[in-house]
């Protein structure tokens, strides 16, 4: 064995003496010794990402499938947008640095570095490092957003057009602006305020705080609308 370590170029090993006594403590009597790990290196720890860790899929691209039918809710988009005051969003895992490793030759197992990412708090967002994670948390009841980096809660969701098939349906913590018309079908449900500069056609409003439509409001018997504050209408 000694001779083999030589010939593999071995810059340490064990001598005569302690190799005996190996193995001895690894024999047993009428076993033979096979494939049995006299020396080894160590492995290298690998390097651990950051990355983030979102608490639910805001974000979720589709819409909802009827899993009776399979029949697709245009109306019902997956994302899930709507957050309350103090909700966890989502949180920052630091990279962390590799050990690198060593072979019996003596030389270093290396590892890759770590790559960070980036994450900053943005509107109604404060971020506190807890146990060594940076967690993103609202201030106010709204909607996240996430754009280069940031991550926001609108208190007062804009739409810049119609609430229509292109939208879905709007449920909002906070206030809406619809800066369009309301199309027919469409529900919206807000526990603030809701203005509409267009008009609103037959659908489902349900409003926490107050309604104003800048232009008229056409119902029908098969649509509500339920508003807790003072409705304002042309």
């Amino acid at each position: 064995i000694i001779q083999d370590f030589k010939k593999f170029g071995l810059p340490e090993y064990p001598d005569a003496e302690l190799l005996e006594k190996i193995l001895k403590a690894s024999c047993k009597p009428g076993q033979h010794l096979n494939e049995h790990i006299i020396m080894m290196g160590h492995a290298a720890t690998p390097s651990i990402n950051g990355r983030l860790e979102w608490t639910r899929d805001f974000f979720a691209e589709g819409w909802e499938i009827d899993k009776d039918t399979g029949a697709i809710d245009f109306w019902a988009k997956c994302e899930s947008r709507t957050v309350n005051a103090g909700e966890l969003l989502v949180s920052l895992h630091h990279p962390v640095d590799g050990i690198p490793g060593l072979n019996v030759y003596g030389t270093e197992i290396p590892v890759s570095k770590p790559s960070k990412v980036k994450l900053r708090a943005g509107k109604n967002v404060i971020a506190t490092e807890e146990d060594g994670i940076m967690c993103f948390r609202t201030r106010c009841d709204g909607r996240i957003r996430f754009v280069d980096g940031v991550v926001a809660v609108d208190d007062v969701y804009i739409i810049k057009g119609n609430v229509s098939l292109e939208t879905g349906n709007i449920v909002h913590t906070g206030s809406v602006m619809v800066q369009g018309d309301v199309c027919t079908g469409a529900t919206l449900e807000v526990d603030g305020d809701l203005i509409v500069k267009g008009m609103l056609e037959p659908c489902h409003i349900k409003c926490g705080g107050s309604l104003t439509v800048a232009g008229g409001i056409v119902g029908d018997d098969e649509h509500r609308i339920e508003v807790g504050g003072n409705m304002v209408a042309r």
